[in-house]
């Protein structure tokens, strides 16, 4: 039975790939809010899809709140991406 588990996790790998790199080649600001969006789209998958095809452990109500909660974290974090430590 062939199943969407194994590109999902290879789409999961893409974004952190694709996070890596914007933060060294871009901006790390950049990279943060493409991370949170990134989440999002993860929790939306996670909402619409069913569970044989997602990435799951725990209930799926559990999960968008995680997902969604980091995103949040991270979005509001990110513009303090390159702040500079007082000396």
């Amino acid at each position: 039975m062939k199943t969407l588990r194994r590109p999902f996790s290879i789409g999961i790998v893409l974004l952190l790939a694709g996070v890596v790199w914007l933060g060294w080649a871009v901006n790390p600001t950049v990279a943060t809010y493409v991370l949170a969006a990134g989440l999002v789209g993860l929790a939306a998958a996670r909402i619409f899809l069913p569970p044989k095809d997602t990435l799951n452990s725990r209930g799926r109500n559990f999960d968008v709140v995680i997902l969604v909660g980091f995103a949040a974290a991270l979005a509001v974090l990110a513009p303090w991406g390159l702040a500079q430590l007082p000396s």
